[in-house]
């Protein structure tokens, strides 16, 4: 294993936390859904030039979504 090998060598960087639970990585995999939902729905994207400019704006969509939800603003309110 790559952490091994590290640990070996003592390369290993101070203060490096390994996660070895799995559901510690659930909120990425939680952001991946709703993206996965979005491009699913466009039936794929075609070209890098374009899924990186939808994923993008899908990405801050969620993102002001998320934060608005957090502090108590709706949408609505911003307009």
């Amino acid at each position: 294993m790559a952490i091994e090998e590290l640990k070996k060598e003592k390369r290993m960087p101070v203060g490096i936390q390994i996660r070895q639970v799995k559901y510690l990585n659930n909120i990425v995999e939680q952001d991946h859904r709703f993206i996965k939902k979005r491009v699913h729905s466009m039936l794929g994207l075609k070209s890098f030039r374009t899924a990186k400019s939808i994923l993008s704006g899908i990405e801050e969509m969620h993102i002001i979504k998320k934060d608005n939800l957090l502090y108590g603003t709706s949408l609505s309110k911003i307009k």
